[in-house]
């Protein structure tokens, strides 16, 4: 019980700075900003909110995907080859974001690789200030580097203007 009473403030303070993501429900095939909504729907697995932006130069996209039945979210990109080399299943990507046209914010994220070796992605998308998703929700422009194991250099610039269908839950 002891342990329990210490544990808890922890996780009240925890959920405090990041409250979970809401999914703002819209009309399908409408844009938001740069964003473009859309929903599907799989046999399999049901239904999915999708919102989608492409590079400037429409090669690669990237997509922010939940699941309504379960509720989980992840963002997928996709930049444009038909193969990406990965040991230990995921890759570092060099990312920047600007507001204004200036650079803002650098990360350097892991993603993981899907098993045809096509997509990367992540499943933590978080919901505080600096989390990914309020990253691409509050910044104008993204650009992503990847170097693969191949030693192939990919870069890929997106204008991100508006917001995905995440949201995090107010106060």
């Amino acid at each position: 019980m002891k342990n329990l009473l210490l544990i808890l403030p922890l996780l009240i303070v925890s959920c405090a700075v990041n409250p979970p993501l809401l999914v703002d429900f819209r009309d399908p095939n409408i844009r938001y900003g740069d964003w473009y909504y859309s929903k599907s729907t799989d046999d399999f697995n049901g239904d999915f909110l999708i919102s989608l932006v492409q590079s400037t130069d429409n090669i690669a996209y990237m997509r922010v995907i939940t699941s309504v039945n379960t509720n989980e979210s992840r963002f997928e990109y996709v930049n444009g080859d038909n193969y990406i080399c990965v040991l230990n299943y995921s890759l570092r990507a060099e990312m920047i974001f600007y507001k204004d046209g200036k650079e803002a914010l650098r990360q350097e994220p892991f993603l993981s690789i899907s098993t045809d070796n096509k997509v990367l992605g992540r499943t933590n998308l978080g919901s505080g200030e600096n989390q990914f998703n309020q990253l691409l929700n509050r910044y104008d422009k993204l650009k992503i580097r990847t170097t693969d194991s191949c030693g192939t250099v990919t870069t890929k610039t997106f204008n991100i203007k508006g917001t995905t269908h995440l949201r995090p839950m107010e106060s």
